[in-house]
């Protein structure tokens, strides 16, 4: 019946205690016979202590655990939003913080560069004009200078395609690239005239007369990773030739000059500038004091526009300020989520 009832504690830890605190019970009164039934019952009772002892121990179980509940803002807590996630979630919103500092930084190193570039275009633009043909290839870029001779307008090239703001929207176009050939000194220049339509087309036979042409000296331009190359083709009336920017080199040989010859850019004189009749008097209907005369191409740029970026330093000044501020209150979001504790929800 010990057995039994010692095999049937398996079924749950409230009948194992009871095995228990039977088998005690059994010990005690077997115990009692021990003096009377000599070093035979002692044997017997030394053995059967062992296997109750044995049986009991392993149908009690593991200890119940004493911890205390933990509610989730622990060290150890995978909750979302106990301390942990807090922390979690102050760590992503640093790293959009550190980006915005990192872009904000970046234009505010624009703009000293920008800055510098304008300064010293405007400091090259203060000296007195020079004949381009004295002038060497250490002559800083936007120097004053001129060049007198023939425009061979059948050798014009294009370069482009440019467009051009006019009445709130753009235009297509190119630039006008023509040799100006001085045949009392044999020198030559390439002339940058300014921005015609793109449906505009040059004279077919070289002028009689020679010019003088006033401007500031250019270099070749650096294209970005996305201009394609120049096809120079066979010449200035291949139709297969296609210049997407300003080489200066490239164009000379094109035309039959030196790769040395001066690029010219042609500055107009301070005139107002040609910007079509304005939205008032497109709805009223007023046109007719502007007069039936068309705009005249190539139109070469102003002085004013020649320091002027599309992008100036006060425009990468208000960029920096905009990402700045940005990094600033993201960083503060991070910093506050990262200092957030979680209450227990038992208080």
């Amino acid at each position: 019946m010990w057995r039994l009832f010692t095999r049937s504690s398996l079924l749950s830890p409230a009948a194992s205690t009871v095995a228990a605190d039977w088998g005690l019970l059994h010990q005690c009164t077997a115990s009692s016979l021990l003096f009377s039934s000599g070093p035979a019952g002692a044997a017997q009772f030394a053995f059967r202590s062992v296997q109750t002892s044995s049986v009991t121990r392993a149908d009690a179980g593991p200890p119940a655990s004493t911890a205390p509940p933990d509610f989730g803002g622990g060290p150890h807590s995978s909750g979302s939003a106990g301390g942990g996630g807090g922390r979690n979630m102050g760590l992503i919103l640093l790293l959009p913080a550190a980006v915005a500092a990192g872009l904000g930084a970046w234009q505010l190193a624009r703009r000293e560069d920008k800055q510098a570039m304008l300064d010293q275009r405007l400091a090259a633009m203060q000296a007195e004009p020079q004949d381009a043909h004295t002038l060497g290839d250490r002559t800083p870029e936007f120097t004053p200078a001129f060049a007198s001779g023939i425009l061979d307008e059948p050798e014009t090239i294009f370069i482009g395609p440019r467009v051009r703001s006019a009445m709130g929207g753009t235009i297509g176009g190119k630039l006008v690239v023509t040799p100006l050939r001085d045949e009392a000194c044999g020198g030559a220049a390439l002339v940058i005239r300014g921005w015609a339509p793109t449906d505009w087309q040059p004279s077919r036979t070289a002028s009689e007369e020679p010019v003088r042409v006033e401007g500031v000296l250019r270099s070749s331009e650096q294209p970005g990773g996305f201009v394609p190359d120049n096809v120079p083709g066979r010449g200035p009336g291949d139709p297969h030739a296609q210049w997407y920017w300003l080489d200066g080199p490239a164009i000379a040989r094109s035309v039959g000059l030196p790769p040395d010859t001066p690029l010219l850019e042609q500055v107009a004189s301070n005139r107002p500038r040609d910007t079509g009749p304005s939205t008032m008097e497109i709805l009223g209907g007023r046109t007719s004091s502007l007069g039936n005369a068309p705009p005249s191409y190539p139109a070469p740029r102003t002085r004013e526009e020649l320091l002027r970026f599309p992008v100036m330093p006060e425009g990468h000044l208000n960029y920096a300020a905009t990402w700045l501020t940005l990094s600033l209150f993201i960083g503060a979001a991070g910093v506050m989520a990262m200092r957030k504790r979680r209450r227990p929800p038992y208080s």
